[in-house]
């Protein structure tokens, strides 16, 4: 019930705009890490449990060796997935080229420095002779929260706020992914139709219907925190895959496409050692081999993926006009607020689409009179 409940709730905040839903994520974000940086403060300021040392990072205090580093790994890319949802929302930003780089810098910085303080605090606050209990307990900060608050009543609403707040916004970034696919035609082109307030409501009703089916038929065979842990798997290794296919494409676009604008330290050193790093999480799966049904997830992305090559190969055969033009949209249109030639162009009026560019502006009104 809870879920269908959330569900719901997430619902009708996205289909409010995207301006209204990032504001709700805002506020429920603030509410978390307040609450998050007020308790690693009261851990530190004890000294831990054992003292603050440098312990944390030092590699070999890994109690399962370079593979629960991997392990590690693969949950720490899975925290961090969403710092580059910011660019699916450029369609509907004032001067996207311009602040589309900076919130996606400023994420990536702020993002990392808050996890590795609240990693290290919670190390600490179990302590070198703790450090079993920390890798076994389902829930650590509860835990952290009754060792040095007396109480964790606060936590349980910082952890709503938190479901509230990724839900929210991974919803919207998903969503805008699904509506640009629909609307170049990859996906079914209904997913591409917007409301009268230019928010795609049926990629967003989709979405969140398909989300409610894994949820409620997956839960009713497993525990939520299994599931969690199953879905956190499947999610991360995927990015992982995603990740390391991005960075080798980078060498082959600036080779093939820009070949003056060729660096081979920015296009070439950083994409290579990024792909290797990634290596560790995917070696994490293997060694050791998770339990079940974690030891699953390699299988179903591999699954997965020969799902997408197989569609892919079907649309270059019967309709190779929509893979010629896929993304061309993003490419070849000015962005909101600047003219084709990259000076600053007025603002569109509130009766104007949210999206500026020619193309997804003719798209969305086609999708409102279909």
């Amino acid at each position: 019930m809870m879920t269908v409940i959330f569900a719901v709730i997430v619902w009708a905040i996205n289909a409010s705009g995207v301006s209204e839903s990032a504001k709700a994520a805002l506020r429920f974000l603030v509410i978390e890490v307040g609450v998050v940086l007020g308790l690693v403060g009261t851990i530190l300021g004890h000294g831990g449990a054992e003292g603050l040392s440098f312990g944390p990072f030092n590699p070999t205090n890994s109690i399962t060796g370079i593979g629960g580093l991997g392990t590690g790994m693969l949950w720490g890319i899975l925290m961090f997935i969403g710092f580059e949802s910011v660019s699916t929302l450029g369609e509907e930003a004032k001067s996207p080229k311009r602040n589309i780089p900076i919130a996606l810098f400023s994420a990536v910085i702020v993002i990392g420095v808050f996890y590795v303080l609240t990693s290290y605090a919670a190390a600490v606050g179990f302590g070198q002779s703790g450090a079993d209990a920390f890798a076994a307990d389902q829930s650590p900060w509860t835990t952290l929260a009754n060792k040095f608050w007396g109480a964790s009543w606060a936590l349980v609403l910082t952890v709503l706020a938190s479901q509230f707040a990724n839900f929210i916004s991974g919803t919207n970034a998903v969503v805008r992914v699904i509506f640009s696919m629909g609307r170049e035609g990859i996906l079914p082109r209904i997913l591409g139709r917007t409301s009268k307030r230019q928010v795609p409501q049926f990629a967003l009703t989709c979405y969140l219907a398909f989300g409610l089916v894994f949820v409620l038929v997956l839960g009713s065979l497993t525990d939520p925190l299994t599931l969690y842990g199953f879905a956190g798997t499947i999610l991360g290794l995927g990015m992982v895959v995603i990740y390391i296919l991005l960075s080798i494409s980078v060498i082959r676009f600036y080779r093939k496409e820009h070949p003056t604008e060729f660096g081979i330290w920015r296009h070439g050193i950083i994409p290579v050692a990024t792909a290797l790093m990634m290596l560790l999480p995917l070696w994490g799966q293997i060694s050791p081999v998770p339990a079940f049904p974690n030891n699953l997830a390699p299988y179903i992305i591999a699954i997965w993926i020969l799902i997408g090559v197989g569609y892919l190969m079907y649309l270059k055969r019967k309709k190779p006009e929509l893979v010629t033009a896929m993304g061309r949209v993003f490419e070849e249109d000015p962005s909101p607020g600047e003219s084709p030639d990259g000076s600053s162009a007025p603002e569109p009026s509130k009766a104007t689409s949210a999206v500026s560019t020619t193309k997804p502006k003719a798209s969305m009104e086609d999708g409102r009179q279909s």
